[in-house]
């Protein structure tokens, strides 16, 4: 299958095809056999070029249209071309609105030269795959306003080659009076919009990719056909997938190793960027320095692409913040690796080699991970309902996990709807009964060397939480890395540390502000419980009256009466957990990790919830997965989703996560989610 847009591949994946047999290339157009005579005009000429009929959006234009004449005091000339059942709708809501300029041509079947005569073509709708007419209007060097559809913006870059406006009446208008004021920026948007057609959007590029897909397909034809000979339990589609790579091991690791080889493949790039910084260099453009930066930024680039791969099992929704903080934080980092090493560096080669890496490991993050939903058959039929309560209060998210039904034992043997579909592995009830049927098919899946999954581990995959064991569950575990644990330690000294001239004065600041909005001390402590069960002190800035404190143990409130004006901003901004740095010195704490509990919530939850003290096994933190994910907990219920959250990241935490909740942290800070 062939698709114009990322989109429409990814609404093809719905589909019972293997996904990858689901390719793109963009629509492309000729070049004109002569360049046709253009006209500029002071007050642009508008033309829409598309079939009156949905979902095509003639009324937004017409109504922005009088919108626009009432604020300029001017009606801007707009040209109608085509016809179709909503025409007469149309030519009456453009007589109601007394619009005078609109000239309405019917069918036409060349348009090149009607756009050479215009200024700024209008495209509304409400879906596009990838139109043409925005194409042509690129080859012909117009203004482009369109609505922002997932289509167009792989055809345009909003603001830098098009402007794209959301289907409403005020923001067409906006955007109208915006060219019709400033000329200059119609004549770049129209200069960025035909270089972009021609470096990516010309027919030959288009034949180019899709004459090498027809190559692929006869190379894999033969080998197809044996396929489907040896195995005919499994339909087509399961066979040609089978060929790509094998489905034993998990799809965890097969993004890892997909990336992995993504990267090496791109460890070439630094070859041709040194040859260009020597031509460059010799030209007398950029420094010596410039060269050897470059090959020294192999470094941050393994880096960043290790971070990748450690954080290839994080669920869907997290995987395009994993990807920008894994790529920025090496090269945040390698100026600083310069100055410890006391090394000239060149700060644009640095910039440069950081272009490269984002866009190769984005393409092939997003080729290999981002856009890979995991395709899973099943069975049993209580496997949707028991995902569905694993996975409570969330709902199953199609973008990352497809279930199929599959009935390998026909009721009946003219029933022929008993192939495997295309997929990445079977999903199981593991509670259910084992028979003999049953154990012979689950051998002739493993020869085909496909993956079994538990429903337990598909929850995981998906959800970014550790499912909690059952009852009676006893032989349930799961282990920490000793390893990892030491540098995480020797992280936080030197981040801490090198931020002391940062948080020590706004410590200092925050102090004096608590002591003088009410009586008492600025420290609130509390006894809370740390690695391996250890009970220490929690340092934090009191937030709340002196001496109001109720007795025992409670889930913070929202909005508590008791929370004083200071401590109410502190609260919401997270800067009452700031004297926790100085828990973090001590060693009682890390920087990231789950949050430290009070005691006695402690042994209550660990009384009724089994799995409870695996979260003692690494140092709680000031921020953790749980609380970038779920905010605060005030109740058993929710208690139970922030410790499956908290074990998930016991069971998996590596810099790579460490960095991806120290970005989520900040934007919390920002916007207060979940604060108490």
């Amino acid at each position: 299958m062939v698709c114009v847009s990322q989109h429409e591949r990814e609404l093809a994946y719905q589909l019972p095809i293997a996904h990858e047999r689901v390719h793109v290339i963009p629509n492309g157009i000729a070049h004109l056999r002569a360049p046709l005579e253009t006209t500029w005009h002071d007050i642009p000429h508008l033309i829409m070029v598309a079939r009156m009929k949905s979902p095509k959006r003639h009324d937004l234009l017409l109504l922005a249209l009088a919108q626009v004449r009432d604020k300029l005091g001017f009606e801007l000339p707009l040209t109608l071309v085509g016809d179709g059942p909503l025409r007469a709708q149309n030519a009456t809501l453009a007589e109601q609105l007394g619009l005078q300029k609109v000239t309405w041509t019917g069918e036409v079947t060349y348009v090149a030269p009607l756009l050479a005569q215009r200024d700024v073509l209008v495209l509304l709708s409400d879906h596009e795959g990838m139109p043409i007419t925005v194409l042509e209007a690129m080859r012909a060097g117009l203004t482009i306003v369109a609505s922002d559809l997932p289509g167009i913006r792989e055809q345009v870059i909003a603001g830098q080659e098009a402007l794209l406006v959301t289907n409403s009446v005020d923001a067409v208008a906006e955007q109208l009076v915006r060219l019709a004021q400033e000329p200059y920026l119609r004549k770049r948007l129209g200069k960025a919009a035909q270089q972009a057609f021609e470096s990516a959007f010309t027919v030959e590029r288009m034949a180019q990719r899709v004459l090498f897909l027809y190559q692929q397909c006869i190379e894999e034809s033969e080998a197809d056909k044996l396929a489907r000979n040896a195995n005919p339990l499994f339909d087509k589609d399961f066979s040609t997938a089978s060929q790509i790579g094998s489905k034993l091991v998990s799809a965890t690791v097969r993004r890892r190793d997909a990336l992995q080889s993504w990267a090496l493949w791109g460890a070439w790039l630094a070859i041709p960027s040194w040859i260009a910084a020597q031509l460059l260099q010799d030209a007398g453009l950029v420094t010596y320095q410039f060269g050897l930066t470059l090959l020294w930024c192999v470094l941050p680039y393994a880096v960043a692409a290790h971070l990748l791969m450690r954080a290839s099992h994080l669920p869907v929704a997290e995987r395009s913040g994993v990807l920008w903080v894994s790529v920025a934080a090496p090269f945040l980092l390698t100026p600083l690796g310069f100055a410890l090493l006391q090394q000239a560096y060149s700060r644009a080669a640095v910039i440069w080699a950081f272009a490269l890496t984002a866009a190769w490991l984005a393409w092939g993050y997003r080729r290999y991970v981002k856009h890979r939903a995991l395709r899973l058959v099943y069975w049993d039929a209580e496997v949707p309902a028991q995902l569905a309560s694993y996975l409570s209060p969330e709902d199953i998210d199609p973008l990352g996990l497809q279930l199929l039904p599959w009935r390998p034992f026909p009721s009946q043997e003219t029933d022929t709807k008993n192939l495997l579909p295309a997929c990445d592995g079977i999903v199981l009830n593991r509670h259910v009964l084992v028979d003999d049927a049953r154990t012979r098919l689950l051998g002739q899946l493993k020869m085909q060397h496909l993956r079994l999954y538990s429903v337990e581990a598909v929850a995981e995959l998906v959800s970014g939480r550790k499912t909690l064991p059952q009852l009676g569950d006893n032989l349930w575990e799961i282990d920490n890395d000793p390893g990892y644990d030491r540098i995480k330690r020797l992280l936080d000294v030197c981040v801490l540390l090198a931020l002391t001239p940062l948080w020590l004065p706004i410590a200092t600041a925050i102090a004096a502000a608590v002591r003088f909005d009410s009586k008492g001390p600025a420290l609130f402590t509390q006894e809370r419980v740390g690695r391996n069960g250890k009970v220490f002190k929690l340092f934090k800035f009191r937030s709340m009256v002196h001496g109001l404190q109720a007795p025992g143990v409670h889930f913070a409130q929202a909005e508590d009466p008791r929370i004083t004006r200071v401590g109410r901003v502190l609260r919401r901004t997270r800067l009452d957990e700031l004297p926790q740095l100085w828990n973090v010195m001590r060693g009682e704490m890390s920087l990231i990790g789950p949050r430290p509990e009070q005691v006695p919530f402690v042994r209550e939850f660990a009384g009724t919830i089994p799995s409870y003290p695996y979260r003692h096994l690494v140092r709680p933190g000031l921020t953790g997965w749980a609380q970038v994910q779920q905010g605060y907990a005030d109740s058993a219920d929710s208690t139970r989703i922030k410790l499956s959250y908290d074990l998930y990241y016991v069971a998996h935490y590596s810099l790579a996560l460490d960095l991806l909740i120290a970005a989520k942290t900040c934007k919390i800070v920002w916007t207060g989610f979940g604060a108490r």
